[in-house]
């Protein structure tokens, strides 16, 4: 068969350095390793260190997640009243980051902590969902004649388009910005361990 870390599944696997083993002599005082034949090994220990590339992980995670958030900012341009198109793209975005997740749910390692990937993720759904919350309290239903409409929150055209440009420069801009950020930390980190290896 194909050797593990040769394998495209695994291409998210580095090798660190090179593979170093320990060859360990048995005392000659002691009988060693001993076989059901009687006979006595010596016993061999291959160490092997690697890591993971954080480059699949921007591909596959960070920059797939990004660009489904930003597309949230499309919701901006659609008319205060068609309410029914508002609420598709951010309900369908949502539901698709979620889905999103459980599909790469066994492509990650299990911890026992909260990790910056699973940060960043439940980041980019708490975004999602305060895009959701704007969407409804912005929402202006048109009433049927001789029905009124309860307003839960009273808001004019202009002022729903500033606080929803501000949501779209503020939260999505800068959660943007600290997936760029956090990106470029770890590419830095990488190039000075392989400059000045720990």
């Amino acid at each position: 068969g194909r050797p593990f870390f040769n394998n495209p599944r695994e291409s998210r696997w580095t090798l660190k350095h090179t593979i170093e083993p320990m060859l360990i002599v048995p005392d000659p005082q002691s009988a060693g390793l001993v076989a059901s034949s009687g006979r006595s090994y010596h016993r061999c220990f291959i160490s092997i260190e690697a890591e993971r590339d954080f480059w699949w992980y921007v591909m596959h995670f960070i920059l797939p997640h990004m660009v489904i958030l930003m597309m949230n900012a499309n919701v901006i341009i659609i008319p205060r009243n068609e309410v029914g198109d508002r609420n598709s793209v951010t309900l369908t975005l949502l539901l698709t980051t979620v889905a999103f997740q459980f599909l790469l749910v066994p492509e990650v390692p299990k911890k026992r902590y909260v990790t910056i990937l699973d940060g960043v993720m439940n980041l980019g759904l708490l975004v999602q969902l305060a895009s959701c919350a704007i969407v409804f309290l912005h929402a202006d239903l048109p009433t049927r004649e001789g029905e009124t409409r309860v307003h839960m929150y009273e808001v004019t055209d202009q002022k729903a388009e500033e606080v929803e440009r501000l949501f779209l420069s503020w939260v999505i801009g800068g959660w943007v910005l600290v997936n760029v950020s956090l990106v470029l930390a770890v590419w830095a980190f990488e190039v000075l361990e392989n400059v000045f290896p720990w």
